[in-house]
């Protein structure tokens, strides 16, 4: 149920996209949902805000070398 709300419900648990985006760019992580389990996570993910590109209030990208 958080992946449906923080990454607005993909049709698959397969995450379709490019090298750069998955290494460098990142990937969108909404964390503005209100919804419990998205908050749960969401509240951990920003216990680590330094591993996330920081894009606003609530939007994070995840990126394996670009952080």
């Amino acid at each position: 149920k958080a992946i449906d709300s923080i990454f607005k419900k993909p049709s698959s648990i397969f995450v379709t996209t490019t090298i750069k985006e998955l290494l460098w760019t990142g990937l969108p992580v909404d964390c503005t949902v209100t919804d419990f389990q998205g908050k749960a996570v969401c509240t951990l993910l920003a216990d680590n805000e330094g591993a996330f590109i920081k894009e606003g209030p609530g939007k994070y990208r995840f990126a394996l070398l670009g952080a």
